[in-house]
């Protein structure tokens, strides 16, 4: 019983930073592709010199930027599910398969 308590505990913070990480490519896909107010688009700067140098290609335009974010959620969404789908089985093997999962999501990510 405290085994499981202490395996589900080691992979509680990383379901939690991968769940922010799809909210946030969520939210930022809806509010810079969807929404797309010009407040809010024109705070980040896209295009400019030090946006891309520092942010890569993903901050050439508003368009890019959004574009990229709906893959990366896109991406990452199921390998979330496949972390919860892990934790309420309580299955270590399964929690495992999931780490790898991400890590292949992760290089895919990376290519792109």
């Amino acid at each position: 019983m405290m085994r499981r308590f202490l395996w589900r505990l080691t992979a509680a913070p990383d379901l939690l930073l991968l769940a922010l990480l799809v909210a946030i490519m969520w939210h930022e896909w809806y509010t810079i592709g969807v929404v797309g107010d010009p407040d809010v688009v024109k705070g980040y700067y896209f295009g400019s010199e030090a946006m891309i140098a520092h942010g890569g290609r993903h901050y050439a335009s508003a368009e890019t930027y959004a574009h990229s974010a709906l893959i990366s959620g896109l991406l990452f969404t199921p390998v979330l599910l496949a972390f919860i789908a892990a934790e309420a089985r309580g299955n270590k093997m399964f929690t495992l398969v999931s780490y790898g999962i991400l890590c292949l999501a992760v290089g895919i990510h990376w290519l792109l």
